[in-house]
Parts: structure tokens; sequence; C-alpha cells
């Protein structure tokens, strides 16, 4: 018995009850509501951490690092939309040996994710989005795994920083700093989309 939808190539059935075609995603069946809640279950680094720590977790501190900075939180926050849709966050090494299909699947999905919000896929691969994306990395790195994992880094000056933004992750939530909203703690689904509808509406 198959658990595919009969009539899509690679049907994979969302939390809010639709499915999504993997081979051709259409936009208008993600919500807000399935990518938070993929993004919240979904762990960072394989897994191997020392406590919990989830891909929303990483999208909501790279959204904030972009904002911080007067970038573009909104595609920060939807930079790993791709994972929340089935795919999984996938480590580096995987995808290498997978080669060229998996980031194809990962472009169709981020691509069909962005138009969902209005955001373009050239936004959501932008090279201040990748920049903040490896500054998250290592402050991840330092908060959830130990600075040690960082000693293959010949640059301390990164390690530096990373040990320093490493606060973000504080009780694993980033959402140090918003004064605005008077935000201390919050469960990273709903923070991940209040923050997205927020920057949605300031048009970052």
């Amino acid at each position: 018995m198959s658990t595919m939808h009969p009539g899509m190539t690679a049907g994979f059935q969302l939390v809010t009850g639709v499915w999504i075609d993997l081979a051709d995603p259409d936009p208008a069946v993600i919500s807000a509501e399935a990518l938070a809640c993929g993004l919240s279950q979904v762990s960072r680094f394989g897994g191997q951490i020392q406590r919990p720590y989830t891909v929303c977790q990483h999208s909501i501190l790279v959204g904030h690092m972009l904002r911080e900075e007067g970038g573009d939180e909104a595609a920060g926050l939807l930079h790993d939309a791709a994972e929340a849709l089935g795919l999984g966050d996938i480590v580096s090494p995987v995808k290498h040996l997978l080669g060229p299909l998996v980031q194809q699947v990962e472009e169709r999905l981020l691509r069909a994710a962005g138009e969902r919000f209005g955001v373009s896929y050239e936004r959501l691969t932008a090279s201040e989005v990748k920049a903040a994306d490896l500054r998250a990395y290592y402050a991840e790195t330092v908060a959830v795994r130990g600075v040690h994992f960082l000693d293959y880094v010949e640059d301390r000056e990164i390690v530096a920083r990373a040990e320093a933004d490493a606060k973000w992750c504080a009780d694993g939530l980033a959402v140090l700093g918003w004064r605005r909203l008077d935000i201390v703690r919050a469960a990273p689904a709903d923070l991940w989309m209040l923050r997205l509808k927020l920057a949605l509406e300031d048009g970052r």
C-alpha cells in the first residue's frame, strides 16, 4: 500500500492536511503554520548536539542577525523553508554524497516557499543571508556543541565572535534584543510565525 498521493509524482502530506508534490511544488498549499511546524521539529547538526536546538530556532537567529544589521529578516526566516517540507536538515556530507538531485529538490521547494510569501529565490540565497547563516552556524556550534568543535577554524576572530554571538542561543531561544515586542521567551514555532508576519509587513 502506497503512502503517496496517487495523483502526484512525489506527494507529501503537510500537517495542515494538504498535499504538496515535491517534484512540482505548488506555492498555494504552503502555509506559515506548516513551515513553522516542520522547522520546529527538525534538529540542527543531524541531532548531534548536547541539548535540543531546531532549524526553527536557527532560522529565527539568522533573521534576527540580519535585522540587527538592517538586512532582510524575512529571507533569513525562510532561507531553510525547504527543510520544513519533507526534506529535513540533511547534513552537508550527505548532500555531497547524494549529488545534484537533492539540491534540485531543495531549490524547487525553496522557490515555492519564497513565492508563497513574496520573497524571491534571489533574496533567499543572497550573500548577506549566506553570511548570517554561517555566522549563526558558528554561534550555535559554541552554544549547543562546545567551542572545541571549532578547533579546525584557523581564524580565531571568527571563534571569538562565535562565543559572543552564542548568547543569542541562550535557553535555546534566539529572542533577545527584541524590545519592540518585549519578548523574553516564546515557543519557537509561534515566534517564527510572528517574526515572519512582522517582517513581511515591514517589507523586510
